[in-house]
């Protein structure tokens, strides 16, 4: 029986950063085809002195991520260095290829609000370094030159609700279509919000929109409230419209008796929040018809004007002939 040698170089062991490093640090024993199941941990206990460790900050916004938001980046450059991988490949296998977090396939990870996330694209069964490239969406990262080859880490210290559906992927410099992606599946209680002011006025008769804008991750199941009771809907006054953001209650034709609390309600599995509207219905301050007198006014001119016009021949002889008025009145 004979046994090959194999060289890894590995980074220095990250004492308080055990789990992301063997993330890291598992995947070139993997790929140097040692199949020992303790093999990475005695690797890790050989390591453990003066290790150097890296720090993940705040995704914000900057100049982290071309022309787009920021993703905060990860590996520090003495960690990304040491993964210059020193092993021989056994040219059989099958060609280049990129791993996250171990994963060959693309798949989702689920996290919930104010998780640390943590991203490893490490390239496999390749028989020369490579330079990784890291997307946030359709927008490329920017990272520091020594976290981009063969392996190469992404971080967000705290994630939030925007980070939900959001697609990180890693792929080959050279071959953009070697590549693999995680879909962010952010969990957390629903997140309502309105549009305009919570206390509404509205004059008898009025169409009333309420809008309650909605973000939840599971989907929350919706529904109205007045004063502490679920709204009776009637036909022909009451309306509900509901799209993946916005719950809107439209109240046509508003009356007196609909003052009252509106509540709009979103209930999902991890928890339930509300919305509250004060409408305030009040009487239509009357208005003088200005139209109709005006309608009036006009009329009245023009009868005077077309009475004139149609006696404009006698008037005229009337005056030529210098006669009183009276008797032009008689002739008349």
């Amino acid at each position: 029986m004979s046994a090959n040698r194999v060289a890894l170089k590995l980074p220095e062991f990250w004492e308080q950063h055990a789990t992301m490093w063997f993330n890291t640090g598992g995947s070139p024993v993997r790929a140097a085809r040692i199949t020992a199941e303790n093999a990475t941990f005695h690797y890790a206990i050989a390591l453990s002195s003066n290790s150097t460790e890296p720090e993940c900050v705040d995704s914000q916004i900057g100049d982290d991520v071309v022309d787009g938001p920021v993703i905060a980046e990860g590996l520090d450059e003495i960690a990304a260095a040491s993964f210059s991988q020193q092993f021989h490949i056994d040219k059989a296998a099958q060609g280049t290829d990129v791993c996250i977090n171990d994963c060959t396939t693309n798949n989702r990870l689920i996290k919930n609000i104010s998780d640390a996330v943590s991203l490893t694209c490490t390239v496999v069964n390749n028989s020369q370094d490579e330079e990784l490239v890291w997307l946030r969406g359709d927008r490329v990262i920017k990272l520091k030159p020594l976290n981009r080859i063969n392996v190469s880490t992404v971080c967000i210290d705290s994630v939030t609700a925007d980070d939900n559906d959001v697609t990180f992927s890693c792929h080959l410099s050279r071959n953009s279509t070697v590549k693999r992606s995680v879909l962010l599946d952010v969990r957390f209680v629903p997140i309502l919000s309105q549009d305009g002011e919570v206390d509404v006025e509205a004059y008898t008769g009025d169409v009333v929109t309420l809008t309650c804008n909605v973000k939840s991750n599971p989907p929350a199941l919706m529904s109205w409230y007045k004063d502490n009771n679920t709204l009776k809907m009637e036909a022909g006054k009451h309306h509900v419209n509901w799209d993946s953001s916005a719950f809107t209650l439209l109240i046509k034709k508003v009356q007196k008796e609909q003052n009252g609390t509106y509540v709009c309600m979103a209930n999902s599995t991890l928890g339930s929040r509300s919305l509250y509207f004060n409408l305030k219905v009040k009487d239509k301050p009357y208005q003088v018809p200005y139209e109709p007198i005006i309608a009036g006014i006009v009329v009245i001119l023009l009868t005077s004007l077309f009475g004139i016009l149609s006696r404009r021949h006698k008037i005229i002889e009337c005056c030529r002939k210098n006669k009183d008025p009276k008797t032009c009145n008689e002739t008349q």
